[in-house]
């Protein structure tokens, strides 16, 4: 990913306890959304090296339990937003969690654990194809894509 010098703004759907390797070579980045890391426990230490980053959003990422120390070092964060992150969002309680002092720089934060904010298209889509698939592990020879496609058009139209 270190050859995608003019990248500016990502979103990663994972399902799994590890980000993709190469973020960190992203050196313009100034967006990142994470959702659905189900078996991520703690965002990695390279994180605080993202000095262009500017609007982080983590939704979704229950056994998420802390930031990295390197985080207060991400001085251009005006904006960071954490939901359905239980653990996390305790941790980052204003004043009182154990992860305060390393947010306490960023002018904007929301902290929710239980999202008011309707998805978008886009997330619902992304949301049942990543159901698809996973289903498609466990089932893939009794249930044809043709069908999918069909409850597609039918969520669409």
């Amino acid at each position: 990913m270190n050859k995608l010098t003019s990248l500016r703004q990502l979103s990663i759907t994972g399902d799994d306890d590890n980000l993709p390797n190469g973020l960190e070579g992203i050196p313009s980045l100034q967006n990142l959304f994470l959702s659905d890391f189900i078996d991520l426990v703690t965002l990695p230490d390279w994180l605080g090296t993202m000095t262009s980053l500017q609007t982080l959003e983590i939704w979704r990422c229950r056994k998420l339990t802390s930031l990295p120390a390197s985080f207060k070092e991400l001085k251009n964060l005006h904006e960071l937003s954490i939901y359905e992150c239980p653990k996390l969002v305790k941790r980052c309680k204003k004043e009182t969690g154990e992860d305060w002092h390393k947010i306490a720089h960023v002018p904007k934060l929301k902290l929710e654990l239980k999202s008011t904010v309707e998805p978008s298209f886009y997330e619902k889509m992304m949301s049942l194809w990543k159901k698809w698939t996973q289903f498609q592990r466990y089932h893939r020879d009794d249930f044809p894509f043709g069908e999918f496609e069909l409850m597609i058009d039918d969520l669409l139209f």
